[in-house]
């Protein structure tokens, strides 16, 4: 994940690397001249104010130029997946970029789709503003202007912005297909707002981005809000991957210092709470009041649902549906290591969660309650196994108390005996339910104890076991007419018999375990380790 701190570390480095006088990709090059450009205040844009300005780069800006500079580097094509609140100069610093290139590199063809002929038109006020105010450019006369594409006199070069499918083009096709990108080997193309493009996008896409040949000096951007997980957003979580040629670059709404409003002191919700843990956590920044007071501003004026779209503070936010997920952001409670060693954690701390499939797989959580907070460390899942299949070794860890459905009496009865044939030493209980009169009440307040364990930053998961929680998590939402959570099968996951696991272990953990409410470490030290294994000892 890209903070503003890891951009500017980023930045340094490569801007070392070209002091140093060594051999550097030509991609690297071009991208620390234009670097040196803006930094020249020779960049001009027109800002909101309506005034030209110089461009000075701001935390969203130095990180794409981040992200940029780490793909050249290694000789990467650049190629970008970028997800993002409104207003953060996105479409601004990508445009500078393809109309610098054009100027400094020969027979260069940089093209700009956007959504509607009046962003095509707002977009391409931002490089034509950049040309006029561009001195060098107007002391040689080096850059003509036509309509929606600016010529480049001494490098042969063209910048040029389109309606995606649009066929508004000389030699570009119909508008029924993505006649949009017919015609030349483009080597920059801007995606703009890619989730709001009409017709059959898929298509349009398809052709833009097969349009441009995967060479080291090319480079795609695709950016946008999300409009639920649609065509963009599948994209964008693709790059997850590791082989993934594009990076993908998330853009929270509190990045914009211009989201503030003076307010006297809050006082905060559980939500706010959460929201100020997972930016310092996640992006190393203090939220003040001013950015929550803007926040809730906000969100009375357009609604929670259009402000999470419209302004997310997490990849998740920006594609909630009406209804809500049930554990909105999950995936940032998955962390990389564990701060602890697992060989010293006491008997009484060793836990675990277990949901019953009947007819969809059965669901198996091994956990420890370290430092107050529940520690995800395994996931097994296996459909039609017998009670002998599931007392495995591999599965069942020695010591654990596993939380289960309490209404599966027999398997559970089945499974405690199959693990003490195996020789395992572990024990099976029902988990505690929830409070309420009836059974869907329960169950909602079930839900709502392991949210508020996730929102108070006390439930972590391991990397290794989170794959199937977080799928699930991103499918699991309440039912708009009744407001419970739907259990009905999805396309994606099935039925969730994970989450009812994890369910499971938080009941049960949270009646039989005292854990005060606190902000957990996210780093043990030697000394505080030493301290818990000594305990440990002793009560042995």
């Amino acid at each position: 994940m890209w903070t503003p701190a890891k951009a500017r570390s980023t930045i340094d480095r490569c801007v070392g690397w070209q002091a140093t006088g060594g051999v550097l990709p030509d991609m690297l090059v071009v991208l620390l001249r234009f670097y040196r450009w803006l930094l020249a205040d020779e960049c001009k844009i027109r800002d909101m104010h309506g005034k030209i300005v110089p461009l000075h780069p701001n935390e969203t800006q130095l990180i794409l130029l981040a992200a940029m500079l780490a793909q050249a580097f290694h000789g990467h094509p650049i190629r970008l997946d970028i997800l993002k609140a409104r207003k953060r100069g996105v479409s601004t610093f990508v445009q500078a970029f393809m109309y610098f290139v054009c100027r400094v590199c020969e027979n260069q063809l940089a093209r700009m789709l956007a959504n509607v002929a009046v962003s095509t038109g707002e977009i391409f006020e931002i490089g034509k503003t950049v040309a006029q105010h561009d001195v060098l450019a107007r002391q040689w006369k080096l850059v003509d202007s036509l309509s929606r594409e600016l010529r480049f006199i001494e490098t042969n070069s063209r910048y040029q912005c389109h309606t995606a499918g649009s066929g508004s083009h000389t030699g570009v096709g119909g508008s029924s297909g993505g006649g949009a990108t017919v015609g030349g080997t483009p080597s920059m193309i801007h995606n703009s707002e890619l989730a709001l493009w009409p017709g059959d996008k898929r298509s349009v896409l398809a052709e833009a981005l097969n349009s441009v040949p995967f060479l080291p000096n090319t480079a795609i951007f695709n950016e946008s809000t999300a409009r639920g997980r649609e065509l963009f957003y599948e994209h964008w979580e693709a790059a997850q991957a590791d082989d993934h040629p594009y990076e993908p670059i998330f853009i929270p709404w509190f990045f914009n210092e211009d989201n503030r409003i003076a307010t006297e002191p809050l006082e905060r919700d559980d939500g706010e709470h959460a929201l100020v843990r997972y930016a310092h956590q996640m992006y190393d920044m203090i939220l003040p009041d001013a950015a929550l007071a803007w926040r809730r501003m906000k969100i009375k004026e357009l609604g929670a649902l259009l402000f999470c779209r419209e302004h997310p503070a997490t990849p998740q936010e920006a594609v909630q549906t009406a209804a809500g997920l049930v554990l909105p952001g999950l995936r940032e409670c998955v962390v990389d290591e564990l701060p602890f060693d697992y060989t010293r954690i006491p008997n009484h701390e060793r836990v675990g969660g277990w949901d019953y499939g009947y007819n969809d797989p059965c669901a198996l959580i091994n956990a420890v309650v370290w430092d107050n907070a529940i520690w995800v460390i395994g996931v097994e899942r296996g459909r039609n196994m017998l009670a002998d299949d599931m007392a495995n070794a591999d599965y069942v860890l020695p010591r654990h108390t596993y939380y289960c459905d309490p209404s599966a009496l027999g398997p559970r009865k089945e499974f405690a005996a199959a693990c003490v044939r195996k020789g395992i030493p572990a024990y099976f209980t029902a988990a505690p339910s929830g409070r309420g009169d009836k059974e869907t009440d329960r169950v909602v307040d079930e839900w709502d104890r392991v949210r508020r364990l996730q929102t108070q930053g006390r439930l972590w998961i391991l990397d290794t076991a989170a794959d199937q929680l977080v799928l699930e998590s991103d499918n699991f939402f309440y039912n708009e007419k009744t407001g419970k959570p739907e259990y009905a099968r999805s396309d994606s996951c099935g039925h969730f018999d994970t989450l009812d696991a994890l369910r499971y272990l938080v009941c049960g953990v949270g009646l039989t375990v005292r854990m005060p409410a606190r902000k957990p470490p996210v780093r043990s030290t030697r000394r505080a380790e030493l301290r818990r294994w000594g305990r440990a000892n002793a009560e042995d």
